[in-house]
């Protein structure tokens, strides 16, 4: 039977950039990359089994003959087992119909491409496999597709698009799989593929004269855990701890930074460390946030139809609806117009908040917080405990992300309109280095509120920070099993 087995790669980047010469595997014996220097640039090779004339001629003929027998959706299959062997069954009968005779290595070859266009996305099918892509930028026709790599920022690839016809059905196809129309006289795609991943795109020439185009922002199908992220040096064990310590005594956290600097991974990161069994209610405008924790509510909002706004759900309504549910902790993908206004409401009413805000320092967070449309009172905004400045480490690689600052917000001085706050975690760039200052007020809080010893929280703390760097050790990286961990360290700590 033929199978597609995937390969789960780890590689670093090495010490000098400009000799580099990396390949690794995604697809067993059908998916390579080859990541090399070429001039004075660094290229992205897809590499895929290459069909001989006689085998490309037969490949054409099967796909017509495929067009005509398949009956069946791919969503109504349980798993990609039975949906090979439906593929294979309809293969089989096309290759005795025309009496075509194949080996083995090209009828794997033939059912490699059948699959890859017919279930996946066609010649991009092996970026979507590779969890080290986080961007697909296609710019229009007779150029290079460029990604953006997890290690090694934006690279030029060997996939060009050279017929428009073709393009044009891709990114229609595209829409369908996003359950949504374009077409000449509504010629822009906005949406979301199953896993997650947002599409643009555009197939008309007029407004756009270097042809159809369109862009991907993957949606990674593992989350990072917060193992990977202090193996990567992206946070210290340290400052995860002291988050650990806050969320389960529900602070309210709001993580700030850049586009594309890590927001979104970063939470997620942090919601391992929500006890159990507490009730979790998330809202978002585009699903990414994902969890193993079974008491926990998945909200997404949803669009409207036609210009009357029937049926559009936002994220306004839904966070004012999750409420209604008690949740013990909320979590808002990310926040940006009047529905803050709500969240905050909502951390006065007693319900610990997690989300995210696009801005670069504390300062413009305060800023947009006080101005339209948002107009938060200061009273509302000191509700914060926790401000967590997440961005690129322009010392580094271009890719490589950090925790700049794990701030403790005190107030709001109404005279110099600024806000006081004070560092917990600081990143030092010369030595690519954090340090954690445990004089907390919050801890201190804590404490008083809850007659703890000011000793004893500080141990904890530090046992905790030990507990993580030691599954780092151990190379327990599955967001699965660090959550397990978690959970039974807690039963043990108690």
């Amino acid at each position: 039977m033929f199978k597609l087995e995937e390969v789960n790669p780890k590689i670093k980047i090495p010490k000098d950039l400009k000799k580099i010469n990396l390949k690794y595997e995604l697809i067993k014996n059908f998916i390579n990359i080859h990541i090399h220097h070429q001039g004075k640039e660094i290229i992205y090779d897809l590499i895929e089994p290459k069909l001989t004339k006689n085998e490309t001629l037969i490949f054409n003929k099967l796909y017509d003959g495929l067009l005509q027998l398949i009956d069946l959706s791919p969503m109504e299959f349980k798993n990609k087992d039975e949906l090979i062997k439906y593929f294979e069954t309809k293969i089989k009968f096309l290759l005795k119909e025309y009496n075509y005779q194949v080996s083995e290595k090209s009828s794997d070859k033939l059912m490699y491409y059948i699959y890859r266009n017919f279930v996946g996305l066609n010649e991009i099918e092996g970026l979507m496999q590779d969890d080290y892509i986080e961007d697909i930028n296609c710019n229009g026709l007779n150029t290079e597709l460029y990604i953006k790599h997890r290690l090694f920022g934006n690279m030029k690839t060997n996939i060009i698009y050279k017929n428009s016809e073709l393009i044009k059905n891709f990114i229609i196809k595209l829409a369908q799989r996003c359950n949504k129309h374009i077409s000449y006289s509504d010629p822009f795609l906005e949406g979301s593929l199953a896993d997650g991943s947002r599409i643009e795109g555009t197939i008309s020439e007029e407004i756009s004269p270097k042809g159809p185009n369109f862009s991907i922002r993957k949606f990674r199908r593992i989350p990072f855990s917060p193992t990977e992220l202090i193996s990567s040096n992206s946070i210290s064990a340290e400052a995860f701890a002291y988050l650990w310590y806050l969320i389960e005594h529900k602070s309210n956290i709001l993580i700030i930074g850049g586009a594309g600097v890590g927001k979104t991974t970063l939470l997620t990161a942090l919601l391992t460390f929500i006890p159990s069994n507490s009730k979790i209610v998330s809202i978002e405008d585009t699903r990414e946030i994902r969890i193993y924790h079974g008491n926990w509510v998945a909200t997404v909002s949803r669009e409207s139809v036609g210009g009357l706004k029937i049926g559009e759900v936002d994220l306004n309504k839904l966070l004012r609806e999750s409420f209604r549910e008690n949740p013990e902790y909320v979590i808002v993908g990310e926040v940006r117009g009047k529905e803050t206004y709500v969240m905050f409401q909502g951390m006065a009413s007693g319900h610990p908040t997690l989300s995210t805000f696009h801005s670069e320092d504390v300062s413009s967070v305060i800023s947009r917080l006080k101005t339209p449309p948002i107009n938060l009172p200061s009273s509302l905004i000191e509700l914060l405990d926790i401000i967590i400045t997440v961005a690129k480490n322009e010392d580094k690689n271009s890719m490589t992300r950090r925790v700049k600052k794990i701030e403790e917000f005190i107030k709001i001085d109404e005279i110099r309109g600024v806000a006081e706050t004070k560092t917990i975690v600081s990143y030092n760039s010369k030595n690519d280095s954090f340090e954690y200052t445990p004089m907390s007020r919050i801890l201190e809080k804590i404490s008083i509120n809850l007659g703890i010893d000011p000793e004893k929280i500080k141990k904890t703390i530090e046992k905790r920070g030990k507990f993580l760097l030691s599954l780092v050790k151990k190379e327990i990286f599955d967001m699965g099993e660090v959550q397990k961990e978690i959970e039974n360290y807690i039963y043990d700590e108690k």
